[in-house]
């Protein structure tokens, strides 16, 4: 991937902070303001612009489909069977759902697809700041269980010193940025 030349690189993002979860984002209208979008942009040579579908998608600071509580809730998809856990876990469907959109539009030919916002941060910070979340590790490895690196070129992991996981993200590195 990295010795393919491309005249643009998509990056997929749309911030739900404060707005609507990820699973309640109407796909046909996201699609229909991406394809006019990106025309205009395309026909004004921006050659790198981004939208970001949910920023740090895997937190409830980000998105709006993790529940807000007093006590920290780590969310394992694989054990999903809470109410919460359920609603978080539809987001990321939906989330695949929108970048497959974005993929099936023409104007993306030659151009890379990357799937932008997962969060690296330690279980320790999350209790710190009380917030519902899922291991980057664990949401890359569910979101890979959905076939999200059959609609993107790779994924971002926001990394941050000090508050990051011990744990190292370990699935496909070479798709990850």
């Amino acid at each position: 991937m990295n010795s393919i030349l491309v005249d643009a690189v998509i990056l997929v993002m749309l911030s739900t902070r404060g707005a609507h979860p990820l699973s309640e984002i109407d796909v046909n209208a996201f699609e229909k303001f991406w394809l006019a979008h990106s025309t205009s942009m395309i026909a004004q040579l921006d050659y790198v612009y981004g939208y970001e579908i949910g920023n740090e998608i895997n937190t409830s600071g980000f998105n709006a489909d993790y529940p807000v509580l007093f006590s920290v809730m780590n969310l394992d998809f694989d054990k999903c069977s809470t109410k919460e856990c359920k609603g978080a876990a539809r987001g990321f469907v939906r989330f695949i759902q929108l970048l497959r959109a974005v993929r099936r539009s023409p104007l993306l030919k030659g151009r890379l697809l990357l799937a932008s916002g997962f969060a690296d941060v330690s279980d320790d910070w999350m209790k710190r700041t009380g917030s519902s979340f899922t291991a980057a590790e664990h949401a890359i490895q569910y979101v890979a269980k959905l076939g999200i690196m059959d609609v993107v070129d790779a994924i971002s992991i926001h990394r941050y010193p000090g508050i990051g996981s011990a744990e190292k993200i370990s699935w496909r590195e070479q798709d990850i940025v």
